[in-house]
């Protein structure tokens, strides 16, 4: 392959892991297993995984990691739950 057909393979398999990802980002808050609940000032979120605290998002540079890392954890822990339970989610 020439570098040509590299990049556009690589920016392939990037868009496409990118529209995985939020997929299952959207069916996680569809089917409320992660909620964000806004404080009665909007001046933070609180988020929950399963109804469980998990985080609080105030809305700085810090909080785009917070997420990545959140969504992270969900992913592995809804692979673990199909893995012990036998029951996969839609999301």
């Amino acid at each position: 392959m020439t570098d040509a057909q590299w990049k556009v393979k690589l920016e392939q398999i990037s868009a496409e892991s990118k529209w995985n990802d939020r997929a299952f980002r959207k069916g996680c808050v569809t089917q409320n297993i992660v909620t964000f609940n806004r404080d009665k000032d909007d001046r933070f979120y609180t988020v929950r995984y399963r109804y469980l605290y998990v985080a609080t998002l105030f809305g700085d540079y810090t909080d785009k990691y917070k997420l990545m890392t959140m969504w992270n954890v969900v992913r592995i822990a809804e692979e673990t739950i199909e893995k012990i339970e036998g029951v996969k989610h839609d999301c």
